[in-house]
């Protein structure tokens, strides 16, 4: 599992469209503005992180900024490996608020906010060169994108009711558009996820959880979220029975019976009552589920896990100094220590540490420490931002299978 949190500055822890049947570029009018822009590259983010996404191994780590860029990082060490530099202009022009690679990384996905007025666009990198493979648009703000777990479908989460588009990558830089819903209207779309079999579950602002199966333009069922009308976030279960869905406007987690949508249960705790815990996802064994947003513990913005089944209390994993609003579940990955002037990762088990501790995991409001066997590692990147306050990260992976990175 992969956090990332919003606020001043984030830390470390796609939406492809396809012009008609083609990738032939844009008209020139289309482009985001061409003015040159001289931009300095201080090897870090100098703004917010919006989105991350990691390849299956949890080698391979990508950024997406409000600063113009999406940076690739080698995990563990957390060295910078290269800066993707979409086309960008003034004031918002150029933002990237998304990101998504397939599971073997062979390709990077980013969009977000390239031209005030409309004419967004995804752009696809080649993560080896940096350089932009094709783009697809224009089309209204991207939000969320996500990959299926096969790496073959791609989806996006368009703003001002665009919706959901989905895309197949068929063979090297071929993309086929295979799905587009509008029809969310009264509320932007703002959870995806992709499932056993590329079952696609969204949910958004209008209250809606949708299931597309093996039509992508129109959602199989719906049905109304019962706990909140502001569902954020959704996380289909490994298995695919189970999906999780955080709210905006309320502290609990739902989870729903991923055919039928009838509840299943509420992952709450009556020590946990203020804040929401928008963002959900799945250990990829399915043991934890993971949760987090503006629920703070102890002054943190926390992350909080639930053991599945069971009916233990929930235990505080982590926390930042920022919001929490993604994320990701990956392949279990191995931790060793070594850092980089700019993002460090330590190791530690248990009462034993290498280098800077991370806050110790405790239930909710009551000190309790994880099981020693557990590993985890703290990243920490430096950053120029506001008031040149510090951001930190912090990293966990088990033998669960669950490698966690949160700002």
């Amino acid at each position: 599992m992969i956090s990332i949190g919003y606020g001043r500055m984030l830390s470390v822890i796609a939406s492809l469209f396809v012009l008609s049947s083609s990738t032939a570029p844009s008209k020139a009018s289309d482009l985001p503005l061409p003015i040159p822009q001289l931009k300095l590259d201080p090897g870090m983010h100098t703004a917010v992180i919006r989105r991350v996404a990691v390849d299956e191994s949890c080698s391979l780590l990508a950024t997406a900024s409000e600063d113009k860029t999406i940076k690739l990082w080698r995990v563990p060490s957390g060295r910078l490996l290269r800066t993707l530099r979409p086309p960008i202009g003034e004031d918002n022009n150029g933002r990237i608020y998304a990101v998504a690679m397939p599971p073997d990384a062979s390709w990077v996905a980013a969009g977000g906010w390239n031209r005030t007025g409309g004419d967004h666009y995804v752009f696809i990198f080649d993560p080896e060169s940096g350089a932009i493979r094709t783009r697809f648009g224009p089309f209204e703000v991207v939000d969320h994108l996500t990959v299926s777990r096969d790496g073959r479908l791609l989806a996006a989460a368009l703003r001002n009711g665009q919706g959901l588009r989905v895309w197949e990558h068929q063979a090297d830089d071929h993309w086929k558009l295979v799905g587009k819903d509008e029809s969310y209207k009264k509320g932007d779309l703002k959870g995806l996820s992709f499932g056993p079999a590329n079952k696609l579950y969204t949910v958004a602002h209008d209250g809606i959880v949708r299931l597309y199966s093996r039509d992508y333009n129109k959602p199989e069922r719906t049905a109304p979220t019962r706990l909140g009308k502001r569902p954020y976030s959704i996380s289909v279960h490994p298995n695919g029975g189970s999906l999780a869905v955080g709210y905006n406007d309320t502290i609990a987690v739902e989870i729903y019976d991923a055919e039928n949508f009838s509840s299943r249960a509420l992952a709450r705790s009556s020590e946990i009552s203020h804040g929401a815990l928008s963002a959900v996802t799945w250990s990829n064994d399915g043991s934890h589920l993971y949760a987090g947003g503006s629920y703070k513990d102890h002054n943190r913005y926390a992350v909080v896990q639930w053991t599945v089944p069971g009916n233990a209390p929930p235990v505080v994993v982590g926390g930042a100094r920022d919001a929490l609003q993604h994320h990701v579940a990956v392949e279990n990955a191995p931790i060793r220590p070594g850092h980089h002037h700019q993002l460090e990762v330590l190791t530690f088990a248990g009462d034993g540490a290498a280098g800077r501790r991370p806050p110790r995991a405790r239930r909710a409001r009551s000190a309790r420490r994880l099981p020693r066997r557990r590993a985890a590692a703290l990243a920490r990147s430096d950053s120029p931002g506001h008031a040149r306050e510090a951001s930190r990260t912090l990293s966990r992976c088990s033998g669960r299978h669950a490698c966690s990175v949160w700002a």
